[in-house]
């Protein structure tokens, strides 16, 4: 009893522990998809940039084009280090917000890079490479939803300095079209802002459903652990057996401690067969009302052990629900020592009255 204290406190001590901070576990599930996610992203960053520069070329200087991609492509390159790094180390800085909050500042500084770009090679009088860098730009903002949106500062960070300056551009830009333009991509950043948003809110929900079915499972691991132990180490008689045909699914050392059956026995045969019942119909009767009420209790019959020895048993069960069918879970009690002390009291009884009734019948004569 004491080592099972133990064992469920112990249990108990460790689902606490892992309750405590949810919120963090969560945190850091999403700065890893963050991380996971980087990469990718990274590659499609400076590919885009090397087309950028490509297609400006004829109306860019050259000289102003290769510098600003130098820079873009440096600035990936040390934010690759830095994901690449922190997933080799160790350290904690390298797994949770400190990481993110240095990621979040890289990325920044990539979306202001993007920004500046916009205004350097923003082409007055060729509408065609304006829509192709709004095409660019948008581009970039809409997969960072995927990329970054697990990491909100993050995502931010990039896309709005990133596109703001590009709006600006547009919206002082005389005409008509430019200003329908600048008003086209307000709504786009309105849009994917609130993309972002909710899906780092079914980010977060589907992790929270993912820690709570951990739990659950855990806690179902605890009880089936609990229970095996209870079940196994229990003084009274316990099986678990298929209610129709008596077959056994698992019995415990006191069934076999008292049957004389081992638990080879009880998986090759049911309890009708092994012949435990020594009134079979007293079965029947247990069956018959565990399944009219749910449930049976204090029931008095008689169980034939292995040597063909007769005990007296107290007996209960119930059923036991799973997805596949209904066990039932069957409890014994042997009262053969009650019911021998029984039977003892009421012999002395019958005997002492007996014995004094011959007396008392002289007294009440003599008396009268």
């Amino acid at each position: 009893m004491g080592s099972n204290t133990a064992f469920t406190g112990s249990m108990s001590n460790t689902y606490a522990k892992d309750a405590a901070s949810p919120g963090d576990a969560n945190a850091l599930a999403l700065i890893q998809m963050l991380r996971k996610n980087a990469h990718t992203a990274l590659l499609a960053n400076c590919i885009l940039g090397a087309a950028v520069t490509y297609v400006m070329r004829g109306a860019v200087e050259v000289p102003v084009l290769t510098a600003w991609l130098a820079i873009l492509l440096g600035l990936n390159g040390a934010r690759f280090l830095h994901i690449t790094a922190s997933r080799i180390s160790g350290d904690a800085f390298d797994a949770g917000e400190p990481w993110a909050r240095l990621f979040t500042f890289g990325a920044g500084l990539t979306g202001a890079v993007w920004g500046i770009g916009a205004v350097i090679m923003f082409p007055p009088e060729a509408m065609q490479l304006q829509v192709f860098l709004a095409f660019v730009l948008g581009g970039l903002a809409a997969g960072a939803v995927v990329s970054a949106a697990s990491w909100l500062p993050a995502y931010f960070a990039f896309a709005v300095p990133m596109l703001a300056p590009l709006i600006f551009r547009f919206l002082i830009e005389p005409g008509e079209l430019p200003l329908v333009m600048g008003a086209m991509l307000i709504l786009f950043v309105v849009f994917l802002g609130s993309l972002a948003r909710t899906f780092n809110a079914s980010l977060k929900q589907t992790l929270s459903l993912r820690v709570e079915q951990s739990r659950l499972l855990d806690q179902r691991d605890f009880n089936e652990m609990f229970f095996a132990k209870t079940f196994h180490n229990s003084s009274v008689l316990m099986t678990l057996s298929n209610p129709e045909d008596g077959s056994h699914y698992d019995v415990n050392r006191a069934w076999s401690a008292l049957t004389g059956y081992s638990h080879e026995d009880a998986m090759k045969k049911s309890s009708l067969a092994l012949g435990l019942w020594a009134r079979p119909e007293d079965r029947a009767r247990f069956i018959e009302t565990l399944q009219r009420v749910g449930a049976v209790s204090g029931m008095e019959t008689r169980f034939r052990t292995r040597s063909g020895e007769e005990r007296d048993m107290l007996v209960a069960g119930e059923f036991i629900h799973d997805c596949k069918d209904d066990k039932m879970l069957f409890i014994g009690q042997d009262i053969t020592r009650l019911k021998e002390v029984e039977r003892l009291k009421s012999e002395f009884v019958s005997v002492v009255s007996h014995e004094l009734r011959t007396p008392l019948t002289s007294i009440r004569g003599y008396s009268e």
